[in-house]
């Protein structure tokens, strides 16, 4: 297996404005941070090297902290992206930890890294500083000696367990390795169970104490005869302990360029804030771009370039001759760049004459610069210049501050205004105005919230100081007030032996199990007509065991966001969620639930205690969030659902914006169906989702097939917005 490196190449300490560099802040140094991840696992004889999604997964998962030399938390990122290219820290001792991965007891697919490093920063010194991140996970896995096949049948397994979860292995999934988290404890707990071949159930118990994490224990078990003066038989379990082998290959994490603004005392600012110039202003401004290696392509424009004496509106500033840069210099634009293997850095200075023919009129002008690098990063960003005698100038909204019924107006001080700063706003192609007043922050930014807003609608908005009124008016249109489909589920269609939620000749939204129990000629999902809220039908899901005899398995009754996309063996393969842009506040329904007793209980311990005998839960729940994606038969979906793996649903994930659930334990009140609504926590308010799940299941545990005979309709879901 390979050891992973992911370098965080740091911006270049320079920075060009004219002829000068940008000095050190007294008293700091920079951390220059590279992170290691190593995965050793051999599977099968063959080295498992981590895949592209694998890197980029652990890439935008990490979890970075600096601590300083007194324990306390100074640094907090998630994602190698959003660690700072050059962080400057003050003199003194600090430690760093990294963890990545799911922390979970038990599992064959997720795996934990985790790693740190202390350091001391000195004024004006760059510290290169590796953290090496290890799988912290106790590895196991089973071989079954052929030898066993003299005393027992073939359908022999092994639980390898702790005090919080449990790993089943079997003849079918032997090779599979699995991964343990002993956060308090020492022990892995064997055992297995075999029937005898003359029919008798025969165990052995064994434990491997002292387990380190970053180590696999391999165990075999065999059978050996015994002599038959001592008669019976043999069962021994060698244990193999091996530390995780790591082999190393370099892999280099370019970050994106990174532009941003300096103004004539060379004070950096960023780009991504409008700024406010007076009319007739001639002071010199720079854009920095750092890039952390060689630059390819700088494209520079503006609509306004030859008004102001420049030759085009469009340049590549890249591979310019001698007499372009010159006449690019005379017409107010200068290039200080150095570059090398690592990187390069570039000022390009606009002249103290060019400003001047910017701010010569009032208005909002916009200029582009894209930059590009030999590791095909690009960043493109627009420097928005506002020119006016005004106090205060109305500004974009942040697009994430716009919700279906609510929005966050902005504007920035440009002069100490005459009297009290409001906005006005309302709907475009309306005529009256609506007025709120608006805050100033320590930035110099005048915001208020407006709510009340109608979903889907445009509106246009604009800053006051008293009744002056800003000579820029910006517009917004809110999120629609988005909607399941067939909400009502009142279309079903039975192309073949699955019964189907959504018409015949529509786009499938919903699904459910159908299609796997539908192969024993049952539908765990079906028309409600007994109980209803309106309409003809509602969704009925009856949890049963699926099968012929003995042979089958339980199976929930569900309905889901998403897709059925195949069966492994008795097991499921699912694609969970929808494309969704909105941000409702909750989910709200019709259910009528009726819990059974529980028969099937194979929920690990360290999921829940879930007895047979003990009363079924029915469970709902609701999350939206901008998951990257997983693939599955050429089709991508926010997450894939394995059972076969438990490769199951994680309501902890990074990539969740909001949640919700709720679960039924008893019979729903009354002879009809009742109302519910499940409100939606929001776990950010800074981005914005790009996919929906909804997952209604009669038996909450049915991912482990495990639950009883229970029924719940649903009928009427609505999403509900502010």
């Amino acid at each position: 297996m390979k050891k992973i490196v992911y370098y965080i190449l740091p911006l270049l300490s320079f920075l060009f404005v004219a002829c000068t560099e940008k000095d050190e802040m007294g008293g700091e140094g920079t951390l220059r941070l590279n992170i290691n991840m190593e995965n050793s696992v051999k599977v099968v004889g063959t080295r498992a090297a981590l895949s592209t999604v694998e890197q980029d997964s652990l890439k935008n998962i990490s979890r970075i902290r600096i601590y300083d030399g007194d324990g306390t938390l100074i640094r907090r990122y998630e994602g190698l992206d959003n660690v700072p290219s050059e962080l400057k820290l003050a003199s003194g001792n600090y430690r760093v930890r990294v963890t990545a991965g799911d922390s979970i007891p038990a599992s064959r697919t997720r795996k934990f890294y985790q790693g740190e490093e202390s350091f001391s920063v000195t004024k004006g010194a760059v510290v290169p500083v590796e953290v090496n991140c290890n799988i912290a996970n106790t590895l196991a896995t089973v071989t079954f000696d052929k030898t066993l096949d003299d005393a027992f049948d073939s359908d022999y397994t092994v639980a390898i367990y702790t005090s919080k979860g449990e790993l089943l292995y079997n003849l079918l999934n032997a090779d599979s390795i699995g991964y343990y988290m002993l956060t308090d404890e020492s022990v892995l707990y064997c055992t297995f169970t075999a029937k005898s071949l003359s029919g008798g159930l025969f165990q052995k118990f064994d434990t491997i104490r002292n387990a380190k994490p970053a180590t696999r224990y391999d165990l075999t078990y065999k059978y050996t005869a015994m002599p038959t003066d001592k008669g019976g038989a043999g069962l021994s379990v060698e244990v193999d302990e091996t530390p995780v082998e790591t082999n190393t290959e370099n892999i280099q994490i370019f970050k994106r360029p990174v532009i941003s603004l300096l103004d004539k005392d060379n004070i950096e600012s960023s780009i991504d804030t409008p700024i406010i110039l007076e009319v007739g202003s001639s002071d010199a401004m720079s854009l920095w771009v750092i890039t952390s290696c060689p630059i390819t392509n700088v494209q520079l424009a503006c609509d306004q370039f030859t008004s102001w004496g420049l030759g085009y509106n469009s340049y590549n500033l890249v591979g310019l001759t001698s007499q372009e840069l010159a006449t690019l210099e005379t017409g107010g634009i200068r290039l200080n760049k150095r570059t090398s293997l690592d990187g390069s850095s570039w000022g390009i200075v606009f002249s103290n004459e060019l400003i001047e023919k910017i701010t010569a009129i009032e208005g909002t002008y916009t200029i582009h610069i894209s930059v590009a690098d030999n590791q095909g990063n690009v960043t493109a960003k627009d420097w928005i210049i506002s020119v006016s005698d005004a106090t205060v100038i109305t500004s974009e909204v942040v697009d994430a501050t716009v919700w279906a019924t609510k929005a966050t107006l902005r504007a920035m001080e440009a002069k100490t205004p005459l009297n009290t700063v409001s906005f006005r706003y309302r709907e475009v192609g309306t005529v009256d105005w609506s007025t709120v007043s608006a805050t100033l922050s320590d930035t110099k930014e005048y915001t208020a919230e407006i709510t009340g807003l109608k979903g889907g609608t445009k509106y246009e908005y604009v800053a006051l100081d008293g009744e002056v009124v800003s000579n820029v008016i910006c517009t917004f249109t809110t999120e629609i007030k988005a909607q399941p489909e067939n909400a009502g589920f009142e279309n079903w269609s039975q192309p073949a032996k699955p019964l189907l939620l959504y018409g015949d000749g529509q786009n499938m939204w919903w699904d459910s199990g159908n299609h796997g129990s539908s192969t024993m000629n049952k539908n765990v999902t079906q028309k409600g007509e007994d109980y209803k809220h309106s309409g003809s039908y509602s969704a009925k899901l009856i949890s049963q065991f699926v099968g012929i005899g003995i042979i089958g398995k339980f199976a929930a009754g569900n309905a889901f966001v998403g897709k059925y996309l195949a069966t492994d063996g008795t097991d499921g393969i699912i694609g969970w969620g929808r494309p969704f842009s909105s941000r409702p506040k909750s989910l709200k329904g019709y259910i009528r639930y009726r819990p059974g007793t529980v028969t099937d209980a194979n929920v690990p311990g360290s999921v829940a205690d879930f007895p047979k005998g003990s009363t079924d839960i029915g469970n709902i729940f609701i999350a939206i969030g901008d998951w990257a994606g997983e693939t599955y038969g050429g089709e991508t979906w926010p997450v894939i659902i394995k059972t076969k793996t438990v490769q199951l649903f994680n309501p902890q994930d990074a990539a969740i914006i909001a949640y919700g659930t709720k679960d039924w334990t008893a019979d729903t009140s009354g002879d009809g169906m009742i109302e519910f609504e499940i409100p939606l926590d929001y776990r950010s308010e800074t981005r914005k989702p790009t996919s929906i799940i909804i997952v209604a299941s009669a038996s909450k545990y049915g991912d482990y097939f495990s639950g009883g005979d229970s029924t719940m309709w649903l009928d009427d879901f609505e999403l509900i917005y502010e």
